[in-house]
């Protein structure tokens, strides 16, 4: 009984390896892409504000029409935008599959008590 179940955590630890080697070079793969079309993106030119802002009273202007409109969610959104749009979604990327990757390594880490 015991046998087996050493033979299963083996398996398990082994697994979890695989998909922390997975997702580290799948997130790192998916993030190259990323940042390569929205460097491709900015070299043509499709990479610009939509929003217009040139002054910082125009900043508050649209700040309070994005308020006004969608409420405190729809100003944190607009916020956090520079995370999940062209580079920094590569950024975020990055960061997220290496927390994940760590994570999961460090569940096989075997622990000598």
């Amino acid at each position: 009984m015991i046998h087996r179940w050493l033979e299963w955590l083996k398996l398990a630890r082994n697994a979890l390896r695989l998909a922390a080697a997975v997702v580290i070079f799948g997130g790192l793969i998916t993030a190259g892409c990323v940042w390569w079309s929205a460097d491709r993106l900015e070299k043509q030119g499709g990479e610009e504000d939509e929003l217009g802002v040139d002054s910082p009273l125009d900043s508050r202007q649209v700040a309070w029409k994005i308020e006004y409109a969608g409420g405190k969610p729809a100003l944190l959104m607009q916020d956090l935008k520079p995370w999940f749009h062209g580079k920094g979604l590569a950024k975020t990327v990055v960061i997220g599959s290496v927390l994940v990757a760590t994570g999961l390594f460090l569940l096989t880490v075997r622990r000598e008590d």
